[in-house]
Order: C-alpha cells, then sequence, then structure tokens
C-alpha cells in the first residue's frame, strides 16, 4: 500500500507518472508497429521534477511519487506505490488529513494521454494501470483539499483538459499542450518540463528583477526559450496552457 508519512512542514508534492507503454490504432511516424514506449522520458522527466524541488528546498517526505511500475529500481527517485486510482485516491485523502490551508501543494502528471468525448465535453485522462485517470476525477481529488494555494502540471497528449477544470479556487494549472493536441516526449515536451522547473533558479527568468521569479514570469519564460514547439503529428503549434481563478499566478512565488 502506499508509504503514508506524517510530515508539517508546509510543502507537498504528489508526482503521478502514467503507463510506460500503449498500443495506438493506426502506429505513428516514429513507429508504426503501433506500440511505443516512453518509459525512459517518463522516468526522465519525474526524476527531473524530483530533483528541482529538493534543490528548491521541498523535504523528501513531502514528496510523494506513484508510477505505473511501483518500482525502486534504477530510478533517482523514491517511488511510493503504483499508480492506480485505488492509490491516487489513498494518497489524496491522507494529503486531506495533513494539508492546511497554510500549505500549498504541486501536483504533477506525466505520461501518455488521450481524450474522450461525451455529451458534454472532451475529457482529457492519463493512461494508468486499471482504470485511467480522467480530468474530472483529479478535480475532485483536489477539492477536497484545504489548502492556500497549488499547482497541477500536467504533461501528457490532449492534455488542456485538466486545467479547464483544475484551473480554479486555490490552484493554477498549467498543461505542456491543448486538449487537441499531442506532446510528443522527445519533440516538444521534455524541454519545456525542464526548462520550467529549472526556471526557478535562471535570473534571467526574473523579468521585472524584482528579485522574485513568480509563476507567470516562469511559464512566459519557457515558452520562449522553448525552441521544440512543433509536433510530428499535428499542423498546428503545441500551445501549453495556463488557467487560474482565485490565485494569480503572477503573485505565485514558489
Amino acid at each position: 500500500e502506499t508509504n503514508i508519512r506524517d510530515n508539517q512542514s508546509g510543502r507537498y508534492a504528489v508526482l503521478i507518472g502514467g503507463q510506460h507503454e500503449v498500443f495506438m490504432p493506426q502506429g505513428n511516424l516514429l513507429n508504426p508497429s503501433n506500440k511505443i514506449s516512453d518509459g525512459s522520458f517518463i522516468e526522465g522527466n519525474l526524476s527531473t521534477v524530483y530533483q528541482a524541488l529538493i534543490e528548491k528546498g521541498f523535504k523528501r517526505r513531502n514528496i510523494y511519487v506513484l508510477d505505473d511500475l511501483g518500482d525502486k529500481v534504477d530510478k533517482e527517485y523514491p517511488v511510493d506505490d503504483c499508480a492506480s486510482q485505488e492509490s491516487i485516491k489513498m494518497l489524496f485523502v491522507h494529503l486531506s488529513k495533513i494539508i492546511t490551508e497554510k500549505d500549498m501543494l504541486l501536483a504533477y502528471i506525466n505520461g501518455e494521454g488521450g481524450l474522450k468525448t461525451n455529451q458534454d465535453r472532451a475529457s482529457s485522462y492519463l493512461i494508468i494501470p486499471g482504470e485511467d485517470l480522467y480530468d474530472i476525477n483529479l478535480a475532485v481529488l483536489l477539492k477536497k483539499l484545504k489548502i492556500k494555494k497549488g499547482i497541477v502540471f500536467i504533461e501528457t497528449c490532449y492534455g488542456g483538459g485538466f486545467p479547464e477544470l483544475t484551473g480554479n479556487d486555490k490552484f493554477v494549472a498549467i498543461s505542456s499542450c491543448s486538449k487537441n493536441e499531442v506532446a510528443y516526449d522527445g519533440i516538444f515536451t521534455p524541454s519545456f518540463t525542464k526548462t520550467f522547473f529549472n526556471a526557478w533558479k535562471d535570473r534571467a527568468s526574473d523579468t521585472n528583477q524584482d528579485g522574485h521569479i513568480t509563476l507567470l514570469e516562469n511559464f512566459d519564460f519557457s515558452i520562449r526559450n522553448n525552441e521544440n514547439t512543433s509536433s510530428l503529428f499535428s499542423s498546428t503549434f503545441q500551445r501549453p496552457q495556463l488557467k487560474f481563478d482565485d490565485v494569480n499566478p503572477d503573485d505565485f512565488i514558489l
């Protein structure tokens, strides 16, 4: 079961890595055999985010990591459990008991994603073992947290639906593309993620030179400094999304 830890340090993070290998009905330009594996990219991005949070002062015991395998072999970050609907719900139940209105949370989700259209809207989802994690599932879990502020960072194909439902109340939500675009690993997504999570230590991202790097400055800097803005699978550019309501990202300092 998920490794539960008691902690009171004020800043928490949840890192979720989705399924490494999925079947695409029509294959893709790089792999016509229909099966693709993004394991190295997913693990690399989880490692980038984990190390950036440690450097930013997050306590190791406050960072929870779930991935599709749930193992700790040859990984540069600790893994608490396999990512599933059950383990994710269990983790958020635990967080709802320990996070207070003085605390903040960063939720980072990476992996293969999809888009399902129903009568009301098109829903983004993360492919995980068993039942997939939909944008509405994550939104419901986040709403149960009494929190000062939070960041949701989505790095999946068609992931723009997540910010639509989670970028409100106390959360600022970011996705690496809209819900009508792919975010193919190796072309755009990894460089955007690495730029974003490294921008907090790059003084060039402090555009107004006030000594503080805000979330909005970070987001804008990451787009300006990312050269890989096109997709192999679409004629459109990948357009990172930023959604918010009560929390102004230009006042959000991590």
